[in-house]
């Protein structure tokens, strides 16, 4: 009883009807507590992923090959016979073997 005389007392300060019961008064508390939290969740400016180089390679050139296949074979296209960029331009048609492996220094 006089935790609904309390709670009555702020809603008429507040310039709310006041409550009939107690259960009536709680379930507006949790309610207005699910609301406050909902309210504060700030979605992350970002989610950070792993690198490339860490990534797992099946992860990393998941996409590669259907984007090589939408692409038109080397020498054709405004790219033309540039030397290839990027996994999926390594894959394109006629390739020259020479382009498609990555060669380190200590390859040799």
């Amino acid at each position: 009883k006089i935790e609904l005389d309390e709670i009555n007392k702020e809603r008429a300060y507040q310039g709310l009807p006041p409550f009939k019961n107690l259960k009536e008064a709680d379930a507006a508390r949790d309610k207005e507590i699910a609301e406050d939290e909902a309210a504060s969740r700030v979605p992350p400016r970002f989610s950070r992923q792993q690198p490339p180089e860490k990534q797992d390679p099946k992860v990393k050139y998941k996409d590669v090959g259907s984007e090589a296949n939408s692409k038109p074979e080397w020498g054709e296209g405004e790219e033309g016979y540039m030397r290839p960029k990027d996994p999926a331009d390594k894959l394109r048609k006629n390739m020259p073997y020479k382009y498609k492996f990555r060669r380190n220094w200590g390859d040799f």
